[in-house]
C-alpha cells in the first residue's frame, strides 16, 4: 500500500492526523503516535508531523531512550545537521536509538503541568508526585556519558564534540514551559509550581543539551537563582528568556542573557471580565480635554467632564508627581527584590576568581519589563484621570467603532480615551519610568550615569563597590513589546484570549477565580461572613491557611521521597 501511494501522499495524510490544540490546554496525538509504530516507512512519514512542535507533560517519559549508546560519529552528525536526513535516522534505528532521530525533528518544545480537573484526591497526588519526580529520569539521560567520548578525536581522526558541545536537538528553536491559559485554582497553581521547580532544577542540562534559542514561561513562580556564577558561564544560554507573568509572583530571571518581562494581567487573557463598550455616545473626538465626562448635545463638554490642570514641567518631563508615589514604590521595590534575587551565586571561594567570573556574566545580562503601567494611576489632575476599570465600567469609546479591535483588551480600555489624551498618558508613564529604573539601580548599589539612555546603551552603568559593569535595568510600555521570540505572543499587548464564559461557582479549590487569594472561590469571604466567625474560629482559619502549600525547596525531598 505504502510502495503504490507513494511517500509524499502519505506524508499529507499524516498531515491531517494531529489533534488541534484547544485553549492552551495539554492535548494528547495518539493517532500519530500509532503510526510510528506501524513500521519504519511510516516511522519516518509520520515523526515530522508529532515532533515538530510536541507538546509534553513529563521531559523525562519524553526522552527516555535518547541515552542509547551510538557511535560518536553518528551522534556528531545528528549534532550538526540541521536538516532532515532518512539516511541519517535508518543508521541510527540499526543500532537501536529510535529517540534521536524523533529529538532531530523538533522546533518548539512546550511542556505542560500535570491537569487537575474532575480528579479524586489520590489521583491529584499521584499527579503531583509524577510531576516533581520527573525530574530524576530527564537529569540522568541529559548527562549521560553515552553522548561524549573522554577523547576529542575519532578512530579515523575527525574531531570529536566534546559531551557539552553535543545537542540532541539542533533544530530547536524555542521551548515553552507553562500553558498561555491563567492558573484557575489552588490545585492548577500547584501543579503549575511543582513543573516550574522541576524544570529550574533542570535548566543548566537544558540549556547545554538541547540549546534552544528562546525560552518563554508563563506565569512562573518566584525563586532564587538555579545555577551558579561559572554554571551561568559554561552553560550554553537562550539569546532570549521571556516571562509572560501577573508579578503576582515576580519570576526568577537568568542572569547572563537579555530577560524579557510582560506583564500580561487577568484582564488580558479573559474575556469574561471585559465591561461593555458603546460607541453611540461619541461626541467631540477633536478635544483632548474631553476625556472622561459627558457632552452636551451640541458636543461640548459639559460642567462635570474631567478637564487636565497639571502638564510638563520646564524641562519638558512629566513630573513624579504624575503618578501616585505609592503605586511607584511598591513596584520600585517587586522589580529590586527580582533582580536581587536572581543574582547567582557564588561558584569561587576565591573574590579574585569570582570577580573574573562577574565581570563576564553581568554586562551580558539585560532587565527589560514591559507593561508595568498596567498597575500605575495617573494622579487627578493629570491627562485621562482614574486609570482603574473592571468589568462593572461600562465604556463609553472615545474613538471611532472601527479603530477598536474588540479581541484586544488594550484597544478597549484605551478607548476611553482621544488619542490626543493617550499619548500624554503614555509620556506621562515614559517619564515616570525613568524615575523607576534609577530608583531600582540605587536600591541595587548600581552606580547612575545620567548622561546614559539606558533604552539604547547596552550597557551604561558599574556597581558603585567594584566600579565593573552592571546589568541594564529597562521599563517600557506594554505596546512596545515586539512580541516573544519563542511563542509569538504579546507584540503590543496583543494575546490569545480565553473566550471561554465564566464558569458557574463551585465550593472547592478548582474553581476559575479572580481574587487575590485563589483558596475557596465558591464562598469568597465579606464583612457579613467574618461577623459569623468567633475569635477562636478566625485563629484556627489563619493556622489552616498557613499550611495550605508546604511544597517548598526545603521539603521536596522529605514530601517526595
Amino acid at each position: 500500500m505504502l510502495s503504490e501511494l507513494g511517500p509524499e501522499i502519505w506524508a499529507q495524510v499524516f498531515s491531517f492526523c494531529g489533534e488541534k490544540d484547544d485553549q492552551g490546554l495539554f492535548v494528547t496525538q495518539p493517532t500519530l503516535a500509532a503510526c510510528l509504530r506501524v513500521n519504519k516507512a511510516w516511522y519516518l512519514l509520520a515523526s515530522p508531523h508529532l515532533y515538530h512542535s510536541p507538546m509534553i507533560r513529563d521531559i523525562g517519559a519524553f526522552l527516555q531512550g535518547a541515552g542509547r549508546f551510538v557511535p560518536q560519529e553518528l551522534l556528531q552528525s545528528f549534532s550538526e545537521s540541521t536538516s532532515s536526513s532518512q539516511q541519517l535516522y535508518l543508521d541510527c534505528i540499526k543500532q537501536g536509538n529510535t529517540k534521536l532521530p524523533s529529538l532531530h525533528q523538533i522546533n518548539q518544545l512546550r511542556i505542560y503541568p500535570y491537569g487537575v480537573a474532575d480528579r479524586v484526591d489520590d489521583e491529584w497526588s499521584n499527579d503531583m508526585n509524577r510531576q516533581y519526580g520527573m525530574i530524576e529520569n530527564a537529569r540522568t539521560i541529559l548527562n549521560s556519558d553515552s553522548f561524549a567520548s573522554p577523547s576529542s578525536s575519532s578512530s579515523s581522526g575527525k574531531k570529536v564534540k566534546t559531551k557539552n558541545e553535543i545537542s540532541l536537538t539542533p533544530r530547536l528553536k524555542s521551548i515553552i514551559v507553562g500553558s498561555h491559559v491563567l492558573p484557575t485554582g489552588l490545585r492548577e497553581r500547584t501543579m503549575s509550581d511543582l513543573l516550574f521547580q522541576s524544570i529550574r532544577r533542570l535548566s543548566g542540562a537544558l540549556y547545554t543539551r538541547l540549546k534552544p534559542r528562546y525560552w518563554c514561561e508563563f506565569d512562573p513562580p518566584s525563586g532564587h537563582a538555579s545555577l551558579d556564577s561559572q554554571e551561568v558561564l559554561d552553560a550554553h544560554l537562550p539569546e532570549y528568556v521571556e516571562f509572560h507573568t501577573t508579578l503576582e509572583e515576580p519570576p526568577c530571571i537568568q542572569w547572563g542573557t537579555t530577560n524579557r518581562i510582560t506583564i500580561r494581567d487577568k484582564p488580558d487573557v479573559r474575556k469574561y471580565l471585559w465591561p461593555t463598550i458603546t460607541f453611540d455616545k461619541l461626541k467631540n473626538q477633536d478635544t483632548p480635554e474631553n476625556d472622561g465626562g459627558d457632552s452636551d448635545t451640541n458636543g461640548h463638554a459639559n460642567a462635570n467632564a474631567y478637564v487636565a490642570r497639571f502638564g510638563k514641567g520646564l524641562n519638558g518631563e512629566w513630573p513624579f508627581e504624575a503618578v501616585s508615589d505609592m503605586d511607584q514604590e511598591c513596584w520600585v521595590e517587586c522589580i529590586y527584590e527580582m533582580i536581587r534575587d536572581s543574582i547567582p551565586e557564588w561558584s569561587h571561594n576565591e573574590e579574585a576568581e569570582e570577580e573574573k567570573i562577574r565581570e563576564k556574566i553581568d554586562p551580558r545580562t539585560v532587565v527589560e519589563v514591559y507593561g508595568i503601567e498596567k498597575f500605575l494611576t495617573i494622579a487627578d489632575g493629570y491627562p485621562g484621570g482614574p486609570s482603574y476599570i473592571d468589568e462593572d465600567t461600562p465604556v463609553e469609546s472615545k474613538v471611532p467603532e472601527g479603530e477598536v479591535d474588540l479581541n484586544c483588551w488594550r484597544d478597549l480600555k484605551n478607548a476611553r480615551f482621544t488619542p490626543e489624551v493617550l499619548a500624554q498618558r503614555n509620556e506621562i508613564y515614559k517619564s515616570i519610568f525613568k524615575h523607576m529604573e534609577r530608583a531600582i539601580k540605587e536600591m541595587l548599589d548600581i552606580d547612575i550615569d545620567i548622561h546614559t539612555d539606558s533604552h539604547t546603551e547596552e550597557n551604561g552603568n558599574k556597581w558603585k563597590e567594584s566600579g565593573r559593569p552592571a546589568p541594564a535595568i529597562r521599563l517600557f510600555l506594554a505596546m512596545d513589546y515586539p512580541g516573544c521570540m519563542a511563542c509569538g505572543q504579546g507584540k503590543a499587548d496583543r494575546w490569545i484570549v480565553d473566550e471561554r464564559p465564566r464558569p458557574p461557582p463551585r465550593d472547592d479549590d478548582s474553581d476559575w477565580t479572580d481574587d487575590d487569594d485563589d483558596y475557596d472561590d465558591g464562598s469568597d469571604m465579606d464583612e457579613e461572613d467574618w461577623d459569623d466567625y468567633e475569635l477562636e474560629d478566625v485563629i484556627d482559619l489563619v493556622d489552616d491557611d498557613d499550611d495550605v502549600d508546604t511544597f517548598d525547596d526545603d521539603d521536596d525531598e522529605v514530601a517526595f521521597e
